[in-house]
């Protein structure tokens, strides 16, 4: 999830309770320092989520496919 709280930009990883403060109101400016810190966005059956490593992504995609 992506909101706004006290004038910045704050992401919230989907998978797991890390979260990703920017130095910014605008995404535009945020995402690519989240990136650089390893961040990832894919797309989950219609909707975009935001991880915050390889492992959380790996996580998330893994209890989708798998869930029944």
């Amino acid at each position: 999830m992506i909101h706004r709280q006290h004038d910045r930009i704050v992401i919230d990883c989907d998978a797991c309770d890390r979260t990703f403060e920017g130095n910014s109101e605008e995404l535009i400016n945020v995402w690519p320092q989240a990136k650089r810190e390893g961040w990832q966005v894919r797309k989950v059956g219609k909707d975009w989520c935001q991880f915050c490593g390889e492992m959380c992504a790996s996580k998330l995609a893994f209890q989708i496919r798998y869930r029944h």
